[in-house]
């Protein structure tokens, strides 16, 4: 968008549209991000509490939630917008890898404590 906006390529739509429209997609991103990390951080702290998937799944969420933070400083300015790529592609590693050790019975059931 901030690219339109540079090359005045919608010259039929005022500046504030375009600004607010940039401003909204920023703030959208940063709370979708935000959700993320926590996703990612509760989930690491579960696998490795309970144990119920390799330990290497719990780095993997903890990875995810630094690409999420790098993500939502990316949104600070237009210029490092790609950096945000590294909060998905980390999230997604570690979904791919959960997914592949679930479906591949590396799991473990986790016995509740009974008080």
């Amino acid at each position: 968008m901030s690219v339109v906006y540079l090359d005045k390529g919608l010259k039929d739509i005022p500046d504030g549209v375009l600004r607010v429209v940039f401003e909204g997609q920023g703030l959208m991103f940063g709370a979708t991000s935000a959700g993320l990390v926590l996703m990612a951080l509760t989930a690491g702290l579960a696998i490795r509490r309970t144990r119920a998937l390799p330990t290497y799944t719990m780095w993997l969420a903890f990875l995810a939630v630094l690409g999420n933070l790098v993500a939502m400083a990316s949104t600070l300015d237009a210029k490092v917008g790609t950096i945000g790529f590294a909060g998905l592609l980390t999230f997604a590693l570690f979904l791919l890898v959960t997914g592949i050790v679930m479906v591949a019975r590396k799991a473990t059931p986790a016995v509740a404590a009974t008080a």
